[in-house]
């Protein structure tokens, strides 16, 4: 799929308020736009027709010239300014290529940027839309658009039930992710 398919998906979340904002594990974050769809066996979280996750992406909320939040930043500080996306419409999307940077408008000039973080291996984000699709986009910049029965089964399921082995992939990752971040010579204070 090429940038203008992406930007025909995303187009149609144009003028839908966001609801159900929520922070998951790390940085994580999903928004909900549309009718909200009954929990099923599989999914006890309440999902919209359209849900956004924010998966292996760094993101800035902004509110007129002000940043409100950035991914890295503390959880309590993310909790809180999150909550501002609560209720507002979006009005633009703007994709931008080759690594898929997003750029969401709301009302109220407040911004949504998200930034591709790797190239290889890792989804950046992903758009389940009420026809039972999913599109995924990243690692790099490539992007999918398949079956989301196909992606619930490919990744740790978004109602917050992680299994052991999710837990421990994820430890795995972030101790590794340190480690590159912390070479041994170095000291952490």
């Amino acid at each position: 799929m090429d940038i203008g398919g992406i930007q025909a998906k995303l187009n149609l979340l144009l003028q839908q308020k966001a609801w159900g904002v929520s922070l998951g594990f790390g940085s994580f974050l999903t928004l909900e736009f549309g009718q909200p769809l009954p929990p099923s066996e599989e999914r006890q979280k309440i999902h919209g027709e359209w849900h956004l996750w924010l998966y292996n992406c760094a993101w800035r909320l902004e509110e007129d010239d002000k940043i409100l939040a950035a991914s890295g930043d503390e959880r309590h500080k993310l909790e809180t300014a999150i909550h501002r996306l609560e209720g507002l419409t979006l009005q633009s999307v703007n994709l931008l290529s080759p690594a898929w940077d997003v750029v969401f408008t709301f009302e109220h000039q407040v911004v949504l940027r998200l930034f591709t973080i790797y190239s290889q291996d890792y989804e950046h984000w992903f758009l389940y839309v009420p026809d039972g699709n999913v599109l995924s986009v990243g690692p790099g910049s490539s992007c999918s658009w398949e079956s989301s029965s196909i992606r619930t089964r490919t990744y740790a399921k978004e109602n917050d039930t992680w299994t052991e082995q999710d837990k421990l992939d994820l430890t795995t990752f972030s101790l590794q992710y340190a480690a590159d971040l912390f070479r041994e010579n170095e000291e952490i204070v």
